[in-house]
Order: C-alpha cells, then structure tokens, then sequence
C-alpha cells in the first residue's frame, strides 16, 4: 500500500493539516496528481488520516468524495489538474506519492550559561520561544542545548544535551559584488542581501522554523546577477 512505501523509506504519508500547507503544495507542485495521508478504508464515508485516525481539514472537488465503483478509499490532490482539490480513488491507483519526513535539528538557543535562561549564542538574548509541552525539563541535569521539531512535532522546541546525535542547520549572509569574478557565472542567479536565504525564507513559510528562529522575516534587498 501507498503509505507502507513511505515508512520504507523512513517516512510517511504526506499529510495536508490547513489550507495554508495545501496553497503552499499547490504552488510548488502543480498539475500532479499525488496521494495524500487520508482514507475511510475502516469505516465508508468517515474520513482520517492513517497517521492520526482524525480529520481536521479537507479540501475535496466539487462532487467528491463520490466512492465511484465502491472501492474509492483513498485520496489524491489536485483532482482533474484542480489545484488543491481533492478525489478519492482506489488504493491501487497510479498516482504519484508524495511522502514527508520531519528532521530534529540543533537551534541556536541555549541556557548553558544559566540554568533555566534560554538565550542565543550569537545574542546573548530570546526574543521568541516555541517549546514543545513539558520543555524545556533539562532531563538528566544536562540538557544546555535546543533542538527543534521534537517528537516529528513540526516547530516545537526540546532541550538535550549538547553531545547527542541531531542534525545541524547553519545560515549565512551573502557576500556579493556588482559582477561575477573567480570562476566566473554559468547560469542567471540571485542573492540576499540579509542572513535568511530565499530557500530558506521558503522554508519558514511552509514549517514556520529556521535556524536561528525569528519571530517576523524582514523583506531583503536582492541583486540578481548573470
């Protein structure tokens, strides 16, 4: 079934929570047609997400869910090439799959210079927090560091201590001139002139997090070069 390959490769069904996350899908992933975390395959007509067993957004087509044929217990996006609308279909059908996967990664926040005062290291300061609930616990007496997206909870914060096992994301200025130099340009590109790339920009708009978290993304100057 669609939703075991995601789980063979360490992840699971793509799960659409608001309209918010679907405008976004649309947008980056138009005219594909692709399955989504959602069935009434244990009970016709009551829809949920394998993951959850609950429902708290839907977007389907005008007409659907229709269960054509008897066998419909499944859902796709962008039914018909309709943006953000959704069918139900066969669990069998030929359809892309769409699967996600949440990644803990370190924050630059840290109480390691006093217990129970989370700043950044860069700062000294906390402008804004996002704790997942019970955090930060300092579990063991030594948990000094931040790391987010706790427990595959996207934006939530926990602390751990410093030495353990989680990814790294780093954020960078830009440094650019008025023309291309060194190895010269192969192809049109553009260049922030602020810390937040436009990736990365992206990126906060979809999962609300960054590296270094801010609470407000400022516009950024931007010189494209070629």
């Amino acid at each position: 079934m669609i939703k075991i390959f995601c789980r063979n490769q360490g992840s699971t069904l793509l799960q659409i929570n608001n309209a918010n996350e679907n405008k976004w899908l649309t947008k980056t992933f138009p005219n594909v047609e692709y399955w989504i975390d959602f069935t009434d395959i244990g009970t016709e007509g009551k829809w949920v997400t394998f993951s959850t067993g609950k429902s708290e957004y839907t977007s389907w087509n005008s007409g659907q869910p229709d269960n054509a044929g008897g066998k419909q217990d499944c859902a796709i996006n962008n039914h018909s090439k309709r943006p953000g609308r959704w069918d139900d279909a066969t669990c069998t059908g030929n359809f892309q799959v769409m699967c996600e996967a949440s990644v803990r990664y370190w924050i630059d926040s840290t109480d390691i210079g006093t217990e129970g005062k989370w700043v950044t290291f860069s700062t000294g300061k906390s402008e804004y927090t996002s704790w997942d609930s019970g955090q930060p616990d300092n579990g063991g007496g030594k948990q000094d560091c931040a790391n987010n997206n706790n427990s595959k909870r996207l934006g939530r914060w926990d602390d751990a201590t410093c030495t353990e096992n989680v990814q790294v994301m780093c954020e960078a200025s830009v440094v650019f001139g008025t023309h291309c130099s060194g190895i010269g340009c192969t192809f049109n590109g553009c260049e922030s002139s602020g810390s937040e790339t436009w990736d990365g920009q992206m990126f906060t708009k979809f999962s609300k997090i960054l590296s270094s978290i801010n609470n407000i993304l400022k516009k950024k100057e931007t010189t494209c070069t070629g």
